[in-house]
């Protein structure tokens, strides 16, 4: 470790991590240690007690030897914990480079290797020689058994042994090295009495001491000062030793020693303890004086130690502490039995073990801090210096940069305008210590803010989504909304809810990281919420009929649209009223969506019905007794699970939907049937008239008239009274005049348009293929009355239906038997192929001739008879 007076600050290399060496680089800069392995290049291999000084001629730090642990193949056979290097390494601008130095004079020989063999290795000590300008060397030990301790000096790329012959040498190797820049010379203190192979060996060195001899070199010579320092430093090895430039003396530190007493035969010191030292020593004008007292970084050996004048302190780091473990030489080095050497080893990583050393603490560097930092313009900027150390009283100062200035140790400050400013700290302390450091500090446009919200206007219970529209200041920010119905929020653009309607005042604080305070509000009204009721007339609605809808709004942001759906499969557009016609059987749901200018929607969902509508069909309503009829209902609308109840006018019933029923008497008859729908609504159908006359015998027919003659413009009702036969009858009216009508089952109602006589002629056919006709003529005005004409049954005749001319004629037998089949298998056509719309079962269908002749239904022109000719 050393002091790099170009680059400014101490640079430490290497250690041992348990008991392997390390190739870590840190620097001290500043009270503060950092590891700078990651970004220096080209570092020595690992290594501890590399002994590194700076060499002021070349401007570069020396670095050399040390040992390698584990221990590769060493090129000297040696005892020592690990391989002793002898390599040379010079460090700059973080950068290690190996020096491939030449060696000279001496006893070399020619042609050695570029590091060469003959250098010593190890932990030996160096220190660069101001006043002779060259960087100094003892050896560690001996390089050959026997010989003296060699001395080196290196310069500009070349190492040169000086001859023993002309020095007055330490006997042993000298124990530290520094330089004392007060006297202006070298100054050598201690030594270990060791071999050439680094055993410990007090043959030469005496009962088991190391030495304490003080030395001084200059100009190739060194001299023994230690007559005249009674008071001198107890024996060691490896003390830390350095020059304070603070105090203007040489500080030396701890260091070891082995008290060892040699037997009388006894040739080495085996088993002995290590005992490391803890004292501090001072050395100015040849003189040792005893600096031990207060606090004490704790005895060690080897420990690190260095002047620091940049942090105005001597840096104590590292070193050897065994504590109660022995150490001995088991034959052939040292090493600590059992758990080894504990915590802070030579050099080992820095930390709490860095120590600083003086009268009184220097005054440290300071550090700055400016809070927050960027900042935004027009907000607080907090200043403050941290130090430590120096004189009391201390005085400090401050520059902002912006022409603004302080004299407190902490400040506060407002820049006004944006920009980058150095804002600087001075320091200052009794003894005239003086430190400084600036900083620059960004300042960012002022904070601005447009706050919105969306939508606005609201609806009650929808929600509204806040953006804070910020601008300029200094990212991130935090936010606080508060949505005037006492809710907030901290989210930069929360969505909120409004439970009633009103005008609520919105207030937006945004701060950002450069203290920046922005203030801002925004106005939001929000109407009730959305309400609408649905009209629908007529209800229930008639099948087929118009029904119409009508809608009422209330709250909401207008505009508002529509959407219908009525439950059909039928839609809507957008209008707020609308009609719409069903065709088929309910019950419906109608439903409309109602969507304001917002996105609020309701929906209204109203239950629709098609009015009960129930119609009566027959195959017949004229006939002779005994006569069977085929009766079936249709109904539509209403809720489907029907039940019927049909009245048949002779006092029977069924609850059938479609009965078949036989009229055993002559009389005239109404057969009704009311329907009930699965929620007890009821309908009844008109009244059916049935006719039934007295059957058996030769069907025959007559025709009456209600008045012979009739003025003009009156009317005339002709009747027709057929009788026997069997069954069914089929009646129709021919050479019927204009302005006549049939009236089911046996009248035809005349108002001719004009006056005269006009004849005509009803027929009629039984179930059987029976056939009777009969004419009758009536006069209009002046004309009189014809008279009927007598009744004629054809026998083995048949009919052919003409339902435009209204006339019967014979046919021959072929239609008798097509009558009777229509009679005899009504049951089984009921089951045929699917008739009109008039026949929603599917079982009745209009018959042409020479079939049978149709059902009647309730009223001649209606949906069952579309040609108006049913009777």
């Amino acid at each position: 470790m050393t002091y790099d007076a170009a680059d400014g600050y101490v640079v430490l290399f290497g250690g041992l991590s348990g008991t392997r060496a390390v190739n870590e680089t840190w620097k001290f800069q500043d009270g503060a240690w950092t590891n700078i392995t990651a970004v220096v290049s080209g570092a020595p291999s690992p290594r501890y007690q590399m002994a590194m000084t700076f060499d002021a001629a070349d401007g570069i730090v020396l670095a050399f030897g040390g040992v390698a642990m584990p221990s590769p193949a060493c090129s000297v056979p040696v005892g020592f914990a690990g391989c002793p290097l002898n390599d040379t390494w010079s460090y700059s601008a973080g950068t290690w480079s190996p020096i491939h130095a030449s060696c000279a004079q001496g006893n070399l020989t020619a042609s050695l290797p570029t590091n060469c063999w003959m250098l010593p290795g190890g932990p030996a000590p160096i220190v660069y020689d101001s006043h002779d300008g060259y960087v100094l060397m003892t050896a560690a030990f001996p390089v050959t058994e026997g010989s003296p301790v060699t001395t080196w000096i290196y310069a500009h790329n070349v190492w040169i042994r000086i001859s023993p012959g002309k020095l007055a040498m330490p006997a042993h190797a000298i124990g530290g090295l520094a330089y004392d820049a007060a006297d202006g010379y070298v100054v050598g203190f201690g030594s270990e009495a060791s071999d050439y192979r680094g055993f410990y060996n007090y043959t030469v060195a005496g009962n088991g001491q190391a030495e304490n001899y003080t030395y001084a070199y200059s100009n190739y010579t060194w001299r023994n000062l230690s007559s005249a320092n009674a008071t001198a430093p107890s024996v060691r090895y490896d003390p830390g030793f350095a020059y304070d430039t603070r105090e203007g003396y040489l500080l030396m530190f701890g260091g070891w020693y082995i008290p060892c007493q040699l037997g009388p035969n006894a040739t080495r010191c085996a088993g002995a303890p290590l005992v490391e030292l803890g004292d501090t020593w001072g050395f100015h004008n040849g003189t040792w004086f005893n600096l031990t007292g207060g606090a004490s970084p704790g005895p060690r050996g080897a420990p690190r130690l260095t002047d620091d004048p940049a942090d105005h302190t001597m840096l104590v780091v590292g070193g050897w502490n065994c504590g109660p473990v022995a150490c001995h030489d088991p034959g052939g080095g040292w090493y600590c039995v059992g758990n080894p050497c504990s915590t802070a080893k030579l050099n080992g990583t820095p930390g709490p073990g860095t120590w600083g050393w003086g009268a009184y603490p220097p005054l440290t560097p300071i550090v700055i801090v400016a809070t927050p930092e960027p900042v935004t313009a027009g907000a607080p900027v907090q200043f403050s210096m941290t130090l430590h150390g120096g004189t009391a009283p201390l005085g400090f100062a401050w520059s902002f940069g912006d022409g603004s200035t302080a004299s407190t140790e902490n400040a506060s400050h407002t820049f006004h305008h944006a920009g980058t400013f150095v804002a600087t700290a001075w320091a200052n302390d009794s003894a005239n210590e003086t430190r400084n450091r600036s900083i620059n500090v960004t300042v960012d446009p002022s904070l601005t803010m447009r706050p919105a919200a969306s939508a606005n206007p609201a609806d009650a219970g929808l929600p509204v989504t806040f953006t804070p529209g910020v601008t300029n200041g200094t990212p991130p920010f935090s936010y606080s909304w508060s949505f005037g119905d006492a809710n907030r929020s901290p989210l930069p653009s929360p969505t909120h809810i409004y439970r009633t309607n009103g005008t609520y005042l919105v207030n937006l604080t945004v701060t950002d990281q450069g203290a920046g305070v922005g203030k801002a509000n925004l106005t939001v009204v929000v109407h009730p919420g959305l309400n609408l009721t649905v009209n629908v007339s007529p209800q229930p609605a008639d099948l087929g009929q118009l029904v119409n809808c009508t809608t009422n709004v209330s709250g909401g942001t207008a505009p508002y649209t529509y959407a219908w759906a009525f439950g059909d499969g039928g839609t809507g557009g957008d209008l707020a009223n609308i009609s719409h016609i069903y065709t088929t059987n309910g019950p419906f749901a109608l439903a409309v969506t109602v969507t304001d200018a917002v996105g609020g929607s309701t929906t209204t969902i109203r239950p629709l019905s098609i009015a009960l509508n129930v119609s009566i069909l027959s195959n017949g309503t004229l006939g002779a007794a005994p006569l069977p009829l085929a009766f079936r209902s249709h109904v539509t609308g209403g809720h489907s699970g029907y039940t019927y109840a049909w009245h048949f006018g002779d006092g029977t019933t069924s609850a059938l939907p479609n009965p078949d029923h036989v009229y055993l008497a002559q009389g005239e008859y109404n057969a009704s049937l009311e329907v009930t729908d699965a929620t007890g609504g009821r309908a009844r159908g008109d009244a059916h008239p049935v006719v039934v006359v007295n059957g058996g015998g030769p069907l025959s027919l007559q025709l009456r008239l209600a008045d012979p003659a009739v003025p003009f413009g009156g009317v005339e009702t002709l009747t027709a009274e057929p009788s026997g036969g069997v069954g069914l009858y089929a009646l129709t009216w021919s050479s019927v005049p204009n302005g006549c009508a049939a009236v089911p089952p046996l009248a035809l109602r005349c108002a001719p348009p004009a006056s005269g006589s006009y004849r005509v002629t009803a027929s009629v056919g039984d179930a059987r293929g029976g056939f009777a006709t009969a004419s009758i003529s009536f006069a209009v005005g002046d004309s009189a009355p014809v008279g009927t004409l007598p009744t004629s049954p054809l026998r083995g005749g048949g009919v052919a239906w003409d339902a435009r001319s209204v006339s019967v004629v014979a046919v021959g037998v072929v239609a008798i038997v097509a009558v009777l089949a229509f009679v005899l298998g009504t049951t089984s056509r009921l089951g045929g192929r699917a008739g009109r719309a008039a026949d929603p079962y599917g079982r009745f269908r209009r018959l042409e001739p020479p079939e049978h002749p149709p059902l009647a239904g309730n009223s001649p022109g209606g949906p069952e008879d579309p040609l108006g000719d049913l009777l």
